[in-house]
């Protein structure tokens, strides 16, 4: 018996925000100089002691896109007007919960406290 197929929305939501979360589980290996586990999920990334990387500024660059990640994601799952569906691809609409919406605003909110302090 084959699962039913995954909702569109969802899967892609679940792609961006799994790539995010592995991307920031990676950033202290990277500002190292230690390899990743997973090297071709992370644009730009170079083997360490083989082709030349400056490490700490990668990693606040991914650090940087992380944070715009989560906005992406925020958008995303409170979007009233589609405007962030309709750069996924027009991907169709999905309730994703209040419960959801908040947790992802508080990731938001988080990134924003951070980078005022």
């Amino acid at each position: 018996m084959q699962p039913p197929d995954p909702h569109p929305t969802l899967y892609h939501i679940w792609d961006f925000v799994m790539r995010t979360k592995y991307i920031l589980s990676e950033l202290d290996n990277i500002e190292a100089g230690r390899p990743v586990q997973y090297p071709a999920q992370i644009a730009g990334y170079k083997k360490p002691d083989v082709e030349e990387m400056d490490n700490p500024r990668f990693a606040k660059e991914l650090w940087e896109d992380v944070m715009g990640r989560s906005v992406v994601i925020e958008r995303m799952m409170g979007d009233e007007d589609r405007t962030a569906m309709a750069v996924m691809g027009g991907l169709p609409d999905m309730d994703f919960g209040e419960e959801l919406k908040r947790k992802a605003k508080a990731v938001v909110d988080a990134f924003g406290a951070a980078g005022s302090s």
